[in-house]
């Protein structure tokens, strides 16, 4: 007996669409860490470096002090999650399973990326952000795309059913009786399987065909020869020879 592995689960297009979004969202958050998120001038040669990783002044163009942050932490856990969903879509038949993952990452990303975008023009001095934000909101927009893309191909399914419980089913054409097969007779046969021998069927009598009636019939009884007269002389010279 060869064993044959099933045939490969076909996933939506949509399902894969929202994966490879995460994806690509998870890869720009990662890289945005790596810039910086904002620059505040106070003049006169002073300004404020805000990062990721890292912040501090900068006098007259130079670093001054350089302090650790940890702006990036979130990030790079939100990444996590998306590519966890990433992998669940290629991974796993369960539908909620990536959306689960890619809620959560989406959702980190758009709360971060809403803080910095409303504290921005209220910091202090002349703030003006850097490429590490810019590319950090992009990603979370493609995250939330994706999100969305991976809902809208989860509710297509439920809003069906739900219609189709309202909905009576169509009618099933009517067919017509079949008739029943004919018996089948087959010969006894004893255990050690020699057919039995069936005697001969008796032979039907010939049927008269139609156009013949019976006086065109053949006689088939036999003739019978008429008894013969005698013949008188021939008695008489049968007696005179006796008496010679």
């Amino acid at each position: 007996m060869t064993y044959t592995a099933p045939p490969p689960v076909k996933r939506p297009v949509s399902r894969l669409t929202a994966g490879l979004l995460w994806l690509v969202a998870a890869g720009l958050g990662v890289g945005a860490t790596f810039g910086d998120i904002l620059v505040q001038d106070f003049g006169e040669g002073s300004s404020f470096r805000t990062g990721f990783w890292t912040q501090g002044p900068i006098q007259d163009g130079r670093q001054v002090e350089d302090q650790a942050a940890y702006y990036g932490v979130e990030i790079v856990i939100a990444a996590a999650f998306l590519l966890l969903a990433f992998l669940l879509v290629l991974l796993s038949r369960r539908r909620w399973a990536p959306v689960v993952a890619g809620t959560f990452g989406s959702g980190m990303y758009l709360a971060s990326a809403l803080t910095w975008t409303v504290t921005l023009p209220s910091a202090a001095g002349e703030p003006s952000p850097k490429l590490g934000l810019w590319l950090f909101i992009g990603a979370a927009v493609l995250a939330l795309i994706g999100l969305g893309v991976a809902l809208a191909e989860r509710a297509r399914p439920m809003q069906h059913q739900q219609q189709s419980r309202f909905m009576p089913p169509p009618p099933r054409p009517m067919r017509p009786p079949q008739p029943p097969p004919p018996p089948r007779w087959e010969p006894e046969t004893p255990k050690y399987g020699v057919p039995v021998q069936q005697p001969d069927a008796p032979r039907q009598p010939e049927s008269r065909p139609q156009s013949e009636s019976p006086l065109d019939a053949p006689d088939r009884t036999t003739a019978i020869d008429p008894p013969k007269t005698p013949d008188p002389g021939a008695i008489s010279r049968k007696l005179e020879g006796d008496e010679k």
